[in-house]
């Protein structure tokens, strides 16, 4: 309640006015229309009471006078961009270079795998040295990951989980024989214990965020997990048998072919029961179940949905600016007959930015994509050819240090065989 009221308009900073009218109930309503650009936000204000509305003043148009003239990126030869190719769009803003690299894995004899930038997932390093690592014919950026280096989204190469998936975005998985599935999966693992009791799994390779959970960890963590005395660590070897266990916080090394289990509250003192020698029985599913697949890699938003544009950005959590920006994009698909696109989009002169999501999803329908996803993006936007040149031009001439790569390979010469 406000004994003097009193309103002050400062008109013309958002086109802002202010009426005031007293209601059938005896109350005063304020009716402020604006042109802000960004939300309100509305406080009180003590030493004679006040309300204080903050609005953002919209900046002021550049006048096209002093906007520089475009200046279109020259198209590189296709022999500097073997086995991609360069294909031209326009956008309202101006025109964009499309990489587009079109994999048939059956007739072909390559596949198409995720690589980390290392073994450990704490370190990045650059699509083109990745590639080089992987003796790979091509490569694109793979998924998201937080600064520190660790994927952000689901993550398996060669059976083997390294993260699991997240919000239950959008993720593509290859198989053995050659078949690819796109759709979104969320994580289910379990621990049972010897006595029967089961514990839900939080995730793999994560900080753990419930205060009674189970985190599993493996030796692509690091070389060791460093100790907390109000956890419960289980060190197992890989037939899930219980090797050491360890209540007084002291850290745990990771056994190469094993894994470590972290439980926190309720689960440690459950995990507390257990013996050495006892076995356990952990299960790592998604659902819906993908049962058999050999890689995923998960990023996100859906762009393309039986070949129509099909954008899923708020579904899966993702901020405003990655739905609405227009910045250099990477994607991956498949057609309907089931050969795979990698596809990577830049400005074309300097004045534009990239492509927004929904021009994405256009270019990739017109490419001919029946499923197709979004990856990062922006200075992660990598294409590398043949000869281990990056064929794009990513980030400020600098292509940005990532967590991880698509990369294609010769079935002969996989890495690490």
């Amino acid at each position: 309640h406000f004994d003097i009221l009193q309103v002050l308009v400062f008109e013309g900073a958002v086109n802002c006015k202010a009426t005031r009218s007293a209601t059938a109930d005896s109350f005063t309503k304020i009716v402020v229309t604006h042109e802000a650009v960004e939300s309100r936000r509305i406080f009180t204000l003590g030493d004679s009471p006040r309300i204080a509305i903050d609005l953002v003043r919209p900046a002021p148009p550049t006048p096209p006078e002093v906007q520089p003239p475009a200046e279109p990126i020259p198209p590189p030869s296709p022999a500097e961009i073997e086995p991609w190719q360069l294909r031209n769009f326009t956008t309202p803003r101006g025109p964009l270079h499309v990489f587009v690299l079109e994999v048939d894995p059956a007739a072909e004899g390559v596949e198409v795998r995720p690589a980390l930038a290392r073994h450990t997932i704490r370190r990045r390093s650059s699509v083109r040295r990745i590639a080089q690592q992987s003796g790979a014919i091509a490569a694109i950026n793979g998924g998201y990951f937080a600064a520190q280096g660790p994927p952000l989204g689901w993550l398996v190469i060669d059976g083997e989980w390294i993260k699991v998936p997240m919000y239950g975005r959008t993720a593509i998985g290859f198989w053995a024989d050659g078949r690819m599935r796109m759709g979104n999966v969320r994580f289910r693992g379990t621990v049972k214990l010897p006595d029967g009791t089961s514990l839900r799994l939080e995730g793999i390779n994560q900080g753990a965020q419930d205060p009674n959970g189970v985190v599993l960890y493996t030796w692509r963590w690091g070389q060791e997990l460093p100790g907390d005395a109000t956890k419960t660590r289980l060190v197992l070897n890989r037939e899930g048998e219980v090797m050491v266990v360890e209540t007084y916080g002291r850290p745990v090394e990771f056994p190469h072919t094993g894994y470590v289990l972290s439980g926190s509250g309720n689960s440690a003192e459950t995990l507390r029961q257990v013996k050495r020698g006892d076995k356990l029985q952990v299960t790592l599913e998604t659902r819906p179940a993908w049962d058999g697949v050999r890689h995923a890699l998960g990023a996100g938003p859906r762009l393309v949905l039986d070949g129509k544009p099909h954008i899923t950005a708020t579904a899966e959590r993702f901020r405003w600016d990655v739905n609405s920006g227009a910045s250099p994009r990477s994607a991956v698909g498949f057609t309907k007959s089931g050969k795979l696109l990698l596809v990577v989009v830049e400005p074309a002169g300097e004045q534009v930015r990239g492509a927004t999501l929904s021009e994405l999803a256009s270019i990739l329908v017109k490419l001919g994509a029946w499923q197709a996803m979004n990856l990062d993006g922006g200075g992660s936007s990598t294409a590398v050819a043949a000869n281990g040149k990056v064929i794009n031009h990513p980030g400020d001439g600098q292509a940005r240090l990532v967590s991880n790569a698509l990369v294609v390979v010769p079935k002969a010469a996989r890495a690490g065989e």
